[in-house]
């Protein structure tokens, strides 16, 4: 969802198994895993009155994350996220993914983060995708089905990956 743009679009068990066949290929153009280094910052926050320490994450020149950690929260939907994103990843990133979760000293909710990652090659109009996320406020109980509901005020786009795939099928045919 873009709350600034009033936009939504959907990303399909399809999509992820498309997207894995991908990155598979990438991963396999690319060679050598990238280095991956992980780096306890020192420094905490408090994030919607948990307390969080802050990591970074580079991947090789791919990307950079800054990551703020909390272990006061205590939640069984990012044991059910990992699973999840295990059992449908592969590639560079699910390798990342995988060492940072296996890293025993970086344990916790991720409360904040934010990441810079080059996306060279990928038919946008830039080269850096940016991404930032942080927890507002955390209400522990039933979620009202409400909150899934998509707004009515929003449109639906286009899967930005699926309009990559698109733009990269058009230059590729002969003229």
């Amino acid at each position: 969802m873009d709350g600034k743009k009033k936009q939504y679009y959907i990303i399909t068990e399809q999509d992820m198994q498309a997207m894995a066949v991908r990155m598979q290929k990438m991963e396999s153009k690319m060679g050598d895993d990238p280095p991956i280094d992980y780096r306890k910052l020192g420094t905490t926050r408090k994030i919607a009155g948990y307390s969080c320490g802050e990591w970074m994450i580079t991947v090789g020149k791919f990307s950079k994350s800054r990551e703020c950690l909390t272990t006061e929260l205590q939640s069984h939907a990012w044991d059910a996220y990992k699973e999840y994103f295990e059992s449908t990843q592969t590639g560079p990133m699910a390798k990342v993914m995988a060492q940072m979760w296996e890293k025993s000293e970086m344990k916790g909710y991720p409360m904040a983060t934010t990441t810079s990652a080059s996306i060279t090659g990928m038919g946008l109009s830039s080269n850096t995708l940016n991404t930032s996320q942080e927890v507002t406020d955390i209400k522990r109980g039933p979620i009202p089905v409400s909150v899934w509901a998509i707004p009515a005020d929003y449109t639906r786009m286009e899967n930005p990956a699926k309009a990559i795939q698109r733009a990269r099928a058009l230059r590729s045919k002969p003229k």
